[in-house]
């Protein structure tokens, strides 16, 4: 277009048109898109399609246009543009929201609120393909939210307002989290409270001004940059007379072009940013005008088309960080990462390895501005891929950082230690090798990576390097290959020289068929060029196809086995493996999602099943040969990686996915693992290497875990405590032979006979006293859980999945579990119950209908505390259903019942079954007392289920934790309310059993889960009791 505008209006007019050309294509593509959106699909709704029916072609349709829109829309990211263009296309976002790079493809479904933050490539993923069936669902984010780099958000999560997301959190389906919460982790977790305190993105009429110049500035580089490749171009043309020369050429010399961007990028970096402290914080509109322009350029798809173009060496890149003022050591390798403004203080040291598409940000923001602070990776560091560094990370020498880790502000991974995942678990290796073993497996890793999936990949075709101890240049296996600084130069040449065949691939077979064109139309036009497109773009790819195909067969297949760096086979990967990712990302992506992609990946030497959808929106293949994908699975924006470097290593591995395997958007499927029939990886879920994913399970986080059966949904078992004791609790389930042998030892241990003082007749005033309660509890609990065995036993053999339980009921949970003997438990009961009974003259009361705020403040009054924190919600609408438990000398929670009755409204106050103040400071001595009986106890860590702490309302994680926190449980309120929380929407959770008597607990569900029902009442879990089946 440069050179028909340089021929109509001369070489000054057309140079100076361009710049108003650029915008004006840009403006009509986002307009093309806009119609296209309306008049195909119209407005996106909640609710289900199934895969290739009409509704889902013409979504697949639609996401692809808008994504191809984020090629332009980058220009107006952080300024109030992208939130029009979102709203223009059906979105809800408030005022004042900074979006960067949002990935968001169905817009209507998504609603954001005022003031809001979302960082660099965070991702809305309303849709989910299942089982074959795409389910839409919405997500809703409240104001001053702040969404980390590359975070997740997937389809039905709720988030409160003054939320801060951290950095590559990924947020499950279906989650909600309260006001002022901070999340982290994937999958999602509260992290602590932001006090309300989110950074804000600055703004201001200055500030807007300056970004406009910014934009103008861009298209006069551009309009230099195509200056350059225009006159190139026309050169050539009155040389050679023909335009599939000039196309030919043009391409070569393409790689000039985007030389001349990269240095134009680093000399206005030095312009705008001659010096950059570390630790200063910076305030002023003009920096934050400076900060944003450059960070436009860094981030943009031109400069990384152009790094790819021209540093895709992995070996010169280095040294563009150095000319922008990084500290780079000698054989530094990367691949592409995405760099910004404070660049500068990142230090790489020599031999460190940093896989594709890291992302280094420097910066730290406060609620005044942005300060800077250094991060360091040393010598000899592997890096994975897509990995996320924040400001003052601290990477030691012969460290290794996992594929889609974070690391957050000021982290610290030792020498010789491992992080991975998100949050980063960190664990040393040693240098024993069992030792090693050991606390890998023992972290949830499999760096030691066994033989068994090679063998897999042999049996299917693949063959292993002819000598194990030696690659194909004889060097020793396991160290770099020294080929000197004559060698390393050698290379970086004949890669620089290489990466143009890509282009000049293209060129050729584009410039031919434009040659045909001119030959069928006398005079190509651009309104021929227009009408030739379609066919030009096919043919030209075919022939793209068949020159990567030849360049397959003169180079040979990739093998599995190892390859040293800098070798011949590491030499032939890095070329033929970027070209392989450049044509299945960018020249075929129009076809992908189509039975024509997955026939050229089979062209191509993979093993590909019948009715397979695979759509790369995010990326490519690389390592095509050792792709085994089986029938009916579904790939939606893979991740795929059968490589790994290691201790200047190149390991090649199969992945192997198995029939009806399901990997959605943005999953990232690591070297030798397997993937058994109907296993599914949640979007953006990580595995590791070597991972099996066992037949129908669901896999989620970062490194992932099984979640549940497809086919069945997990259940929890609910254990309670006391005061829910009554005569009889026990008459139906005495005669069970296991209850018999149970009551038997009971009354050994105990010195009494437990069905003298639970039968029918029994006193109610005994039977209320501490002494006899809490063990009669416990005894009815594992007894009416010994019931529903009997009544339920595919239940009890294969879905329980975790064990709760209120005040006591935690340790009939622990007993169940297996963490506490039968014998053990009920001794420490026994003791348990007569150390709080000597704490007596105290009272609790249950509240209802009041907020955790006004209850804290009646407390204050009285002297009372909260005890138990049943049920609290924040939300007004939702306050009514609050139960919160607090406790007190008998005369202060007289007087606190006193205070309740004067409250207007459903506002009720109901004094418990008790004789102790239970879980507050009226228990301390009882604390002492009780850390000396656990003492005696052996206590192991539970294996089969998990089970929940009273104080934290999370799993425990250790032996040493449970008998830390038994202790505090004591004093400390029961969290019950979040231990629900946590089980429906981090455990997904479907399915509750309480094993006791008047099934207090699953009562109290309702109110906890209450937005969770629908408008007519029906209950979305299955609830079960005991006592209710009697």
């Amino acid at each position: 277009v440069a050179m028909r505008l340089i021929i109509w209006f001369g070489t000054v007019k057309g140079i100076l048109l361009f710049p108003v050309f650029v915008p004006a294509g840009c403006l009509s593509h986002m307009l093309l898109v806009f119609i296209l959106k309306w008049v195909v699909i119209g407005r996106f709704q909640v609710g289900k399609a199934r895969m290739f029916s009409f509704y889902f072609l013409k979504w697949w349709l639609v996401r692809r246009v808008i994504h191809v829109s984020t090629l332009y829309t980058w220009v107006f990211d952080e300024t109030p543009m992208s939130s029009f263009w979102l709203r223009a296309l059906g979105a809800s976002v408030g005022k004042n929201t900074s979006l960067e790079q949002p990935y968001i493809l169905e817009p209507d479904l998504v609603n954001i609120g005022n003031d809001c933050v979302l960082e660099f490539e965070t991702q809305l993923n309303t849709s989910e393909i299942k089982k074959g069936i795409l389910e839409f669902r919405q997500v809703i984010i409240g104001d001053r939210v702040k969404i980390g780099v590359r975070s997740v958000l997937l389809g039905g999560t709720k988030v409160g307002e003054g939320c801060e997301i951290l950095a590559k959190s990924a947020l499950d389906l279906n989650t909600s989290f309260g006001e002022n919460t901070m999340i982290q982790g994937a999958p999602a977790k509260v992290a602590g409270n932001t006090n309300g305190e989110v950074w804000q993105v600055k703004t201001g009429c200055s500030l807007a001004c300056l970004q406009i110049i910014g934009m103008v500035i861009f298209l006069a580089i551009l309009a230099l940059i195509t200056f350059v490749g225009a006159t190139i171009g026309l050169s050539l043309q009155h040389r050679f007379g023909s335009v599939a020369m000039v196309v030919y050429l043009g391409a070569v010399f393409s790689t000039l072009s985007c030389t001349l961007f990269l240095l134009i990028t680093a000399f206005l970096h030095w312009i705008l940013f001659p010096e950059l402290s570390a630790g200063v914080e910076y305030t002023s509109t003009w920096f934050f005008a400076r900060k944003w322009f450059m960070d436009r350029l860094f981030l943009s798809p031109i400069f990384r088309y152009a790094s790819e173009r021209t540093l895709q060496t992995s070996s010169t890149f280095p040294w563009y960080l150095k000319l922008l003022g990084a500290d780079v050591g000698e054989h530094a390798w990367m691949n592409h990462p995405y760099i910004r403004v404070g660049i500068n203080h990142v230090s790489i040291r020599a031999d460190a390895h940093l896989g594709m598409l890291s992302y280094f940000s420097t910066e730290r923001k406060s609620s005044r501005g942005v300060s800077f602070w250094p991060i360091n990776v040393e010598e000899k560091v592997s890096i994975g891929q897509r990995c996320v560094f924040l400001s003052g990370a601290n990477l030691e020498q012969y460290s290794t950082v996992g594929a889609e880790t974070v690391l957050p502000h000021d982290y610290f991974v030792y020498e010789g230690g491992t992080a991975f995942g998100s949050p980063p678990v960190f664990f040393r290796t040693s240098v024993s090798e069992e030792a090693r073993v050991a606390q890998t497996q023992e972290a949830g890793a499999l760096l030691n990576i066994s033989n068994h999936l090679i063998e897999v990949g042999t049996t299917l075709g693949k063959s292993t390097d002819g000598n194990s101890e030696q690659d194909s240049e004889g060097g020793e296996i396991g160290r770099r290959q020294d080929i000197g600084k004559g060698g390393f130069w050698t290379y970086v040449l004949a890669m620089i020289f290489l990466q143009s065949l890509m282009p000049v691939a293209l060129g050729s077979s584009y410039g031919f068929l434009f040659y045909v064109a001119t030959i069928i139309f006398d005079d190509l036009s651009i309104t021929h060029i227009i009408l030739s497109a379609p066919a030009i773009y096919i043919i030209g790819s075919l022939m793209l196809m068949l020159f990567l195909k030849v360049m397959q067969m003169l180079g040979g297949s990739f093998s599995i086995g190892t390859s040293n760096f800098f070798s011949f086979h590491f030499f032939y990967w890095h070329i033929f493996a970027d070209m392989i990712y450049f044509a299945t990302s960018t020249a075929l992506y129009p076809i992908s999602g189509t039975a024509f992609y997955c026939a050229w990946l089979k062209f191509m030497g993979a093993n590909i099943g019948k009715r397979v959808f695979i759509s790369p929106e995010n990326g490519g293949f690389r390592e095509i040969d050792f792709l085994n994908i089986g029938d009916d699975c579904v790939l939606m924006t893979p991740n795929i990686h059968a490589h790994y470097t290691d201790n200047g290593q190149l390991q090649f591995c199969p992945v192997l996915l198995e029939d009806r395997v399901e990997i959605n958007f943005g999953a990232t499927v690591m070297p030798l693992t397997q993937y058994q029939k109907g296993c599914c990886l949640r979007p953006h879920s990580v595995t590791v290497k070597g991972q099996i994913c066992e037949a129908d399970t669901e896999y989620y986080g970062n490194p992932c875990k099984g979640l549940y059966s497809q086919e069945e949904n997990k259940a929890a078992i609910l254990f309670p405590g006391q005061g829910s004791q009554y005569p009889g609790m026990l008459e139906n389930v005495k005669d069970l032979p296991a209850v018999k042998v149970m009551l038997i030892k009971a009354e050994e241990i105990l010195g009494w006979n437990v069905l003298e003082y639970c039968g029918k007749e029994a006193d109610a005033k005994v039977l209320n006293d501490t002494r006899y309660a809490q063990p009669l509890m416990f005894l009815a609990g594992l007894a009416h859980a010994e019931w529903m065995k009997k009544t339920n036993p595919l239940l009890f053999s294969n879905k329980i999945k975790a064990v709760s339980g209120f005040s006591l009921g935690e340790v009939t949970a622990l007993c169940f579990a297996g963490a506490i003997s039968f014998e053990d438990a009920l001794e420490f009961v026994k003791i348990r119950s007569n150390i709080m009974a000597r704490c007596n003259g105290g009272s609790m009361v249950s509240l209802i209908g009041l907020s955790l705020r006004d209850v804290k403040a009646l407390c204050k009054k009285t002297g009372c505390t909260v005890a138990n924190l049943i049920c609290h919600h924040n939300k007004v609408e939702l306050i009514p259903h609050n139960v919160i438990v607090c406790a007190g000398s008998k005369s202060q929670v007289a007087n606190l019942l006193l205070l309740v009755e004067k409250i207007p409204g459903k506002v009720y106050g109901k004094q418990l079954r008790v004789s102790g103040a239970f879980h507050s400071n009226h228990m301390s001595q009882a604390s002492r007392d009780v850390k000396i009986a656990l003492g005696r106890m052996l206590i192991c860590m539970p294996t089969k289920q998990l089970v929940l702490s009273n104080v934290t309302g999370r799993p425990y994680r250790s032996s040493d934790e449970i008998q830390k926190l038994l202790i505090k449980q004591i004093v400390e309120p029961v969290q019950w309310h979040r231990m629900v929380e946590y089980l429906v929407h981090y455990e997904n959770i479907r399915t509750f059993v309480e094993c006791g008597s008047m099934s207090v607990l699953t009562k109290t569900l309702r109110s906890i889960l209450h937005k969770e029902f629908d408008d007519e009442g029906g209950c979305p879990f299955n609830l079960l009791s005991s006592d209710n089946n009697f």
